[in-house]
């Protein structure tokens, strides 16, 4: 469901099992192994962006997973929204 300016960020986006074909929207190199929701909210939220979260949805290339995704207000490119969580994520995992 589309919300005028709000950017979805689904987990699939960072994934790097993914291809670009498969849902994949950054750069292998800043993509992570499944990436979780609870990660994509907190790399959001550590960019001081405001997160609504709808849980048990399901991206439609993958319509039998149910994901869930997070919705943040965005009102530059999504690519840049996209790179920046992604980093975040990767950083994320690195200090584990």
């Amino acid at each position: 469901m589309r919300r005028r300016g709000q950017v979805a960020l689904w987990p699939i986006y960072f994934d790097a099992e993914k291809s670009r074909g498969g849902g994949r929207r950054v750069p292998r190199k800043l993509a992570v192994r499944r990436p979780t929701l609870q990660e994509v909210v907190k790399a959001a939220s550590q960019m001081g962006l405001d997160v609504e979260v709808v849980e048990g949805a399901a991206h439609p290339r993958e319509h039998w997973r149910k994901t869930g995704v997070a919705y943040v207000r965005w009102d530059g490119s999504k690519e840049e929204l996209l790179r920046e969580v992604a980093k975040r994520i990767r950083a994320m995992r690195q200090l584990k």
